[in-house]
């Protein structure tokens, strides 16, 4: 939750985040996330736990004397508003992505509509504007929304007091 989403997809080498982690590359892992400024306790924690030497890897009692475990955590308050603000930002995001396609859905069932009646579909200019808008904007705002998942980067971030 630190970070805004799970370290890997999957538990598999094809997965590139936790294959970093599976082959000991953990400057690697922790590009990705270099404009999330993780705090340097959680993630010496955070590399301990995901240690792929079973003989090194953290056990409980060591995960919890931890001190990263120590510090300062969001009251329920607190954190209910955090993960509000977060899912407010995605939903509005999917709306803006849903209603551009949306549009250039519709454009295209009156281009299909007319060419099934034979006559010719002309767009005015500023339709013709309005359509490459719409389609750019939804492009540019999936791309964003992979690269900001991809990268760690959460533009409606809390302080970092971890979620526990």
């Amino acid at each position: 939750m630190l970070l805004g989403h799970p370290p890997f997809r999957e538990a598999s080498l094809r997965d590139p985040y936790f294959k970093r982690l599976a082959r000991g590359s953990k400057d690697d892992y922790w590009k990705v996330y270099k404009a999330a400024s993780v705090p340097p306790l959680f993630r010496d924690l955070f590399e301990r736990i995901a240690e792929p030497d079973l003989a090194k890897r953290a056990g409980l009692r060591e995960i919890h004397a931890h001190p990263w475990m120590a510090g300062p955590v969001h009251s329920p308050a607190e954190l209910r508003a955090a993960m509000t603000g977060r899912m407010q930002g995605y939903v509005k995001l999917c709306w803006k992505i849903a209603r551009g396609a949306l549009k250039a859905k519709k454009l295209e069932q009156k281009r299909e509509m007319c060419k099934e009646k034979g006559k010719t579909f002309v767009l005015d200019s500023a339709e013709t504007r309005r359509r490459a808008d719409i389609e750019l904007l939804a492009e540019k705002q999936v791309k964003a929304a992979n690269e900001k998942k991809d990268q760690g980067k959460d533009y409606n971030q809390t302080p970092n007091i971890p979620y526990r």
